[in-house]
This record gives C-alpha cells, sequence and structure tokens, in this order.
C-alpha cells in the first residue's frame, strides 16, 4: 500500500489535527478547571468556573451544582419580602 503524499493530503491532515487538538484543548476539564485574568487597568481579577444547574422535569432551578456541593436559594430570604 503506497500513500501519495500531494499538497491536498497534507493540507487535510494538518487541519485535521488541528482540530483534533483544539478539541482536546477545549474541552479538558480536568486539567484547567478555573482561568484567572488580570485586569489590571479596572484593579481587579476576573475568574471564570464552571457550575451545573440542577432542574426538574418542568424546568423550574433546585440547585446549582459547584465543585461537587449543592447551592440552594434559602427560601427564608424571600419570606420577608
Amino acid at each position: 500500500m503506497v500513500i501519495k503524499f500531494n499538497f491536498y493530503t497534507v493540507f487535510f491532515g494538518l487541519v485535521l489535527l488541528y482540530g483534533v487538538f483544539q478539541y482536546g484543548r477545549v474541552y479538558d476539564k480536568d486539567q484547567q478547571p478555573q482561568i484567572t485574568v488580570d485586569q489590571p487597568q479596572y484593579n481587579h481579577m476576573v475568574q471564570v468556573d464552571d457550575c451545573t444547574i440542577v432542574m426538574d422535569t418542568l424546568g423550574n432551578i433546585n440547585s446549582i451544582w459547584y465543585q461537587d456541593r449543592p447551592y440552594t436559594l434559602d427560601t427564608a430570604i424571600l419570606a420577608d419580602l
């Protein structure tokens, strides 16, 4: 079996390799769970984390799942309003 290397096979191979690399970089959640951006002109740090919204079958939000713990809204706060 002989594979001919011309411009199109090399170009398609590089595009495919680049696509696999980008997919692995974007969807690798264990390697880089938190992104920190320094913005000295605004004098603060911006941190981006991932969380999961927990909903029931009707679409009502029950809690937010963040760092292996559920966070819920305290309904006593709403009772005082």
